[in-house]
């Protein structure tokens, strides 16, 4: 993913190949992303969310949050969390 991310100047967003503030912290070390979508359900909840969308803040990346079925508190939770879910990264690739 490094090599892509720096090869081209479309977004890169990391997607399935991120499930835990651990491995954000490593995938934003080797810059091998530009966007992190953050999943609720996939990462155990809103704790490891918050950390990872904090990570992004302090790297400077975005962040969005989707997930296949969200709960109406999820959606609560990340539009106040400013995890909001949006078409910011549009024609981005996900990996």
């Amino acid at each position: 993913m490094r090599v892509i991310t720096r090869q081209t100047s479309t977004l890169i967003m990391t997607d399935e190949s991120l499930f835990s503030a651990n491995n954000a912290r490593k995938l934003l070390e080797v810059r091998a992303t530009n966007v992190l979508n953050i999943k609720l359900m996939k990462l155990g909840g809103i704790l490891e969310a918050l950390k990872i969308n904090g990570l992004a803040v302090v790297n400077g990346i975005e962040s969005t949050a989707s997930g296949v079925m969200y709960t109406r508190s999820q959606m609560e939770f990340s539009k106040e969390s400013g995890l909001e879910t949006n078409d910011t990264v549009g024609e981005n690739i996900c990996i």
